[in-house]
């Protein structure tokens, strides 16, 4: 294996654009998704998203954080990323859609508007991760969660090409995406060793006996296949394959998968109000000098991490706070050289920094509240200083935002508009299959939040106003066959429903 010049050295030497990163504190939730072939079920990964984050939101945060630079959208499925188009242009942003059944012809003039301007935004579902060369791309808007970093790495590739008019890439990414697979500059160890036994097996691959050639069988081969029940009542099916290898004739086993009902019971999820901050990569020498300087004369050098940075967070207690991720991640660097999962790590410690920060404020409030009851005051409450210090911690990024109050006043608006307007009939016509008081409670507290038409079926999210006791109203006004039903005939395909709490 030949392995490059890593991202990092690229960037000093100028060969690729330095970036910022803006990322939010509530990030879209993947508990539960599938996982096939090292990344999430395409399936399920769309109806995660698109119930949790609206295409208007992610539309007002571009005008926030990205509004003029020439940004592609990588999104979560083909109609994710049609709707995100269309929401983009109805506000007057001239932006342009791209899947796998885009014609060749179509597709070069969508490309060649977007590299001369006249396209602003343009938006897709796994097709410019690789090998789509634009430098002038200013923005990439990460839409789409994923378990492979190289897949991570693709999509980052495409904004970090150097272009005179591009001082500094854009990076939002409204996923886990960044903490979980790391920054495009740091480190990595690629190997060609191969995958476990179990890896393997989890992936739907068999490996040959005789070459031990890796492979996956042909759905033909999985058809086939001679079945017996355990004593727990599970198929085992067993088959036979050939080896695209040296030939040979390989016998496997799979275990049948339950049968689904037509109707499954419906979901509830939680959405969130997608806000950005920039994460502040910047490095200060200063304080990183302090840090070496502390580390040398406690003569820490060559003691274990958690030592060295159990020292660092008492050293520097009282300015901890003013350490940055980009501080953060070069201690790690000089703490821990193999470590590999650096941004991971920092960011671990950033926001350990905080809650230590945190615990001595209310630490010295307390002493000093002691101070003023032995003293006989009847002024015992935190001082201003203090509350201050807490309200500065409480608007940082790394601390958790407070539960929104909740209004009195029911939300004008529910759903997505995008959606309600394009489905408005058929939302209206579902309606009329449910009952009386099903279709009153939906018709005044829901509204379409989502759509996902498949060729079968259809995947529908309804947002929902969040109501006292609404799961057990749910339960006693919304029946999930009653409700699929309803909208099976509304849309005039199967309907798969998930709830979403406004």
């Amino acid at each position: 294996m030949v392995i490059g010049i890593d991202t990092a050295q690229l960037i000093q030497a100028g060969y690729l654009s330095n970036f910022r990163l803006f990322a939010t504190n509530q990030t879209i939730s993947t508990l539960g998704v599938a996982k096939s072939r090292g990344d999430f079920r395409a399936k399920e990964l769309a109806v995660a998203v698109t119930s949790q984050i609206g295409v208007s939101e992610i539309l007002e945060n571009y005008f926030k954080y990205a509004r003029n630079l020439r940004t592609v959208i990588f999104a979560c499925s083909l109609e994710h990323s049609r709707a995100l188009a269309a929401e983009f242009s109805r506000n007057y942003i001239s932006a342009e859609h791209l899947d796998g059944k885009t014609p060749p012809q179509e597709r070069l003039e969508i490309l060649q508007r977007f590299r001369n301007g006249t396209t602003q935004v343009i938006t897709n579902y796994e097709i410019l991760t690789e090998g789509f060369d634009c430098p002038n791309i200013e923005c990439v808007y990460c839409v789409r969660p994923t378990e492979s970093s190289t897949l991570w790495l693709q999509m980052l590739g495409r904004v970090l090409r150097t272009y005179t008019l591009k001082p500094t890439a854009v990076i939002i990414d409204i996923t886990d995406n960044w903490k979980k697979h790391g920054l495009p500059d740091e480190p990595r160890k690629w190997s060609l060793l191969p995958k476990t036994i179990s890896e393997i097996q989890n992936k739907g691959l068999i490996q040959c006996e005789h070459c031990t050639h890796i492979f996956k069988p042909r759905t033909d081969e999985l058809a086939n296949f001679n079945a017996e029940v355990d004593e727990d009542g599970v198929v085992i099916q067993h088959h036979q394959a050939i080896c695209p290898s040296c030939g040979e004739t390989i016998d496997f086993t799979t275990i049948e998968s339950p049968a689904k009902p037509n109707f499954s019971r419906i979901r509830l999820r939680q959405g969130f109000n997608l806000a950005l901050t920039e994460i502040d990569l910047s490095v200060s020498a200063y304080r990183l000098d302090l840090v070496t300087d502390t580390l040398k004369k406690q003569g820490l050098r060559g003691a274990s991490p958690t030592k060295i940075y159990s020292a660092i967070f008492i050293a520097f207690i009282e300015n901890i706070t003013k350490f940055t991720l980009g501080d953060w991640r070069e201690i790690v660097k000089m703490v821990e050289p193999s470590q590999l999962a650096i941004t991971k790590k920092a960011w671990e410690l950033y926001k350990e920094a905080f809650e230590r920060h945190k615990n001595r404020i209310l630490a010295m409030s307390f002493v000093e509240q002691k101070k003023l009851k032995q003293q006989g005051s009847s002024n015992v409450a935190t001082n201003v200083t203090t509350i201050e210090a807490l309200g500065q911690l409480e608007n940082s990024i790394f601390w958790e935002p407070k539960p929104q109050e909740k209004s009195s006043k029911f939300k004008k608006n529910l759903g997505d508009s995008y959606f309600q307007m394009k489905y408005k009939s058929q939302w209206k016509e579902s309606l009329t299959y449910c009952s009386m008081l099903t279709g009153d409670f939906l018709n005044i507290n829901a509204g379409l939040f989502h759509v996902e038409t498949k060729d079968v079926y259809v995947n529908i999210c309804i947002e929902v106003r969040e109501l006292p006791g609404l799961k057990s109203k749910l339960t006693e006004i919304c029946d999930p066959a009653e409700i699929e039903y309803a909208f099976t005939k509304g849309f005039g395909k199967l309907a798969k429903i998930m709830f979403r709490l406004s």
